[in-house]
């Protein structure tokens, strides 16, 4: 079956801010959450993991997911307070901090396929977009890049033949949804931790980190 890249239903919207508002915007809809929780589970996460102040504001999430600008990284760290579906290689390269994990993944895609820093860009070129070597190998020293590149580079892969690097599960809703939801509850009712979301708590509880 020959590869396919994830295509946007939302119109008048650039395509691949439609794509990149289309996976997160769904991810929200299907899990019921709203960007006021959304930004409270992030920040908590944060100020858990990394030790820095909340910086996420609602609005700040909405703005984000409506006009499709976030990073993969932002993304990813969603990943901890929502159950999204990753490949089971992407959860793999995970750690504390999401850039370094949105760089792994970057490099894991493109030895996956065999391609150089060189002969990917060389690819992005031919479908439009202004990439060298060296912009390439940035994003994957850093992982600095957004949801929007990675939804480019797919249409150059697939147009040169390669699967792209998005799973076409995360434009799925998911069909244990209803199950899904009620262990969450169960979990939430366990951990005592009403003022996040589930999903946030859990991942709390699992890298030691509940009540702080």
């Amino acid at each position: 079956m020959k590869p396919q890249a994830i295509r946007s239903t939302v119109a008048g919207v650039p395509p691949r801010e439609a794509i990149a508002r289309d996976i997160l915007g769904s991810q929200l809809k299907w899990h019921r959450v709203s960007y006021e929780d959304l930004a409270t589970a992030v920040n908590k996460l944060r100020t858990g993991l990394l030790g820095v102040e909340a910086m996420e504001t609602p609005h700040a999430m909405l703005q984000k997911v409506g006009r499709g600008t976030y990073s993969l990284a932002f993304f990813l760290e969603l990943s901890w307070v929502l159950p999204i579906r990753l490949p089971a290689a992407w959860v793999s390269l995970s750690g504390p901090k999401s850039a370094l994990w949105a760089a792994q993944i970057l490099r894991y895609e493109l030895a996956a396929r065999d391609l150089t820093y060189a002969r990917y860009a060389d690819l992005l070129r031919r479908s439009g977009m202004r990439e060298t070597a060296n912009s390439i190998a940035l994003k994957a020293m850093r992982g600095t890049y957004r949801m929007s590149f990675v939804i480019d580079s797919d249409r150059a892969l697939v147009e040169a033949g390669y699967e792209p690097m998005l799973p076409r599960e995360l434009m799925v809703e998911p069909q244990t949804r209803r199950s899904s939801r009620a262990r969450r509850e169960r979990r939430s009712a366990s951990t005592g931790d009403d003022d996040c979301l589930p999903a946030e708590a859990e991942i709390l509880r699992q890298r030691g980190l509940h009540g702080v």
